[in-house]
């Protein structure tokens, strides 16, 4: 048979059958070995470096935890405090007078503990009990000294430095201060507040403590409104406090109401303790044309020791809230219609009875207007019913405006009886509605309100 050309060409091809094969070493492969080294050097240097650093990273974490260890144990700084405090306290100087801080920029002096005595350990004495005599005074032991009682520890004493002062010589210097500052807005009176303003915090509170005891009533308001303009950011939180001091209540509970938001004004709600501060409040809400201060109101309404206050305040609506409150009687839900009518009974005049006729002849929400006509019953609206009732396209809706103010008249009558006279009703209930109503700044509105009225 004769040799397939196939074969013959792929034998020829085979390296191992070439004429020219050599045993050298291959060029190419002696690159890759080199290439190699290259890597596996780099690669030693590259674990070298990684290894000094993982080291260098915890020896750092070692004297970090050290250091944190060595701050929070609470027994080894001990000796290094009592020096340091030691130290401190030799150089605390405490001004002679009050009233000489604000031209010489001194600090007052701190409330200091007075002096007072050491108790004496009781001590039992070894010659008090009689021993024997004689040979009989040999045979027996000694007595054992008698272990002495513990002593109660004494408050510690003013220092030497530190002279103390009592609580009538801190008035006067108060009321000295007060009167050197001057008037108001005057240039001792900016020189006295940036220096009360620049006291350390025990010093401040010393003086906030000792203006409701200043006996001048003048002084007092002078000093209530340079401790408030030295306060500046903190005035809210100095006027909270005086809160519980009768003698500053009342100043301290006008100026929060006339500084504070609307959001104040609801925290303010729960410190209310008598009809001033009640009125006061309410007036904020009335005069205040955030539509939310309105729903406060009516919220408020159903509270019995607040419906005095609200009625007194309704004669300073703020005129964007009537429209509010007349939609406010399109509610399906009583309470909520009650109240709002209960707002509208109690603004004075002629001008909202002339407002309500011209929207019922022009037809723009008749029924909801004529529910306050009879809330309101004043003569203007009465006479204004008697002539609805006799037009024919007036009196439907009137007959159906008098249905729905029959379910809410007993109780807008003792309503607004209350704003008048003494609450008939317990508030124990009312009030616990009330906060947490609060809770949410808006009106109860049990029902659903998409099916309203008129």
């Amino acid at each position: 048979m004769n040799p397939d050309k196939l074969d013959q060409l792929i034998r020829g091809s085979d390296p191992a059958d070439a004429p020219n094969r050599s045993d050298s070493v291959d060029p190419l492969l002696d690159q890759f070995e080199q290439q190699w080294s290259v890597l596996s050097r780099r690669r030693v240097v590259l674990r070298k470096r990684l290894t000094l650093c993982l080291a260098a990273i915890g020896l750092f974490a070692i004297l970090g935890g050290s250091a944190m260890w060595v701050q929070m144990h609470p027994r080894q700084n001990d000796a290094h405090f009592a020096v340091v405090t030691a130290a401190d306290s030799t150089t605390d100087r405490a001004p002679k007078n009050l009233a000489d801080a604000a031209p010489r920029q001194r600090r007052p002096s701190p409330i200091v503990v007075p002096n007072e005595p050491k108790a004496e350990a009781d001590m039992v004495s070894p010659s008090q009990s009689p021993r024997p005599t004689g040979k009989l005074a040999d045979s027996v032991p000694p007595r054992p000294k008698p272990v002495p009682a513990p002593a109660k520890l004494a408050r510690p004493t003013a220092r030497p430095s530190q002279p103390v002062i009592d609580h009538a010589e801190q008035l006067a210097e108060l009321a000295a201060f007060v009167d050197r500052a001057g008037k108001v807005d005057s240039n001792t009176w900016r020189q006295s507040c940036d220096y009360l303003a620049r006291q350390d915090p025990r010093s401040q509170r010393t003086v906030i403590m000792l203006v409701p005891q200043l006996a001048d009533p003048q002084q007092k308001k002078k000093a209530f409104d340079l401790v408030c303009a030295a306060a500046a950011d903190s005035q809210r939180t100095v006027l909270l406090h005086w809160l519980s001091h009768p003698s500053l209540r009342a100043m301290a509970f006008e100026r929060l109401a006339a500084e504070a938001t609307l959001e104040q004004t609801i925290e303010l709600i729960q410190r209310a303790q008598n009809d001033p501060e009640r009125t006061l409040l309410c007036r904020q809400l009335a005069a205040s044309p955030d539509s939310q201060s309105v729903e406060v109101l009516l919220e408020l309404a159903h509270n019995a020791r607040w419906r005095a206050a609200i009625g007194s305040a309704s004669r300073e609506l703020n005129p964007s809230h009537i429209q509010t409150l007349i939609m406010r009687m399109r509610d399906r839900n009583a309470p909520v219609r009650t109240a709002a009518a209960f707002v509208l009974a109690s603004v004075p005049g002629e001008q909202l009875d002339q407002v309500l006729a011209s929207m019922i002849l022009r037809g723009r929400f008749r029924q909801p207007a004529y529910l306050v006509l009879l809330s309101r019953n004043t003569p203007q609206a009465r006479a204004f019913l008697a002539q609805a009732a006799s037009r024919q396209d007036l009196t439907p809706a009137l007959v159906s405006a008098r249905m729905h103010f029959a379910n809410i008249q007993p109780t807008l009558q003792q309503w607004i009886a209350d704003s008048k006279g003494t609450p008939h009703e317990r508030s124990d209930t009312s009030q616990q509605r009330f906060t947490d109503a609060l809770d949410s700044y808006r009106c109860a509105r049990r029902a659903d309100t998409r099916n309203d009225i008129g």
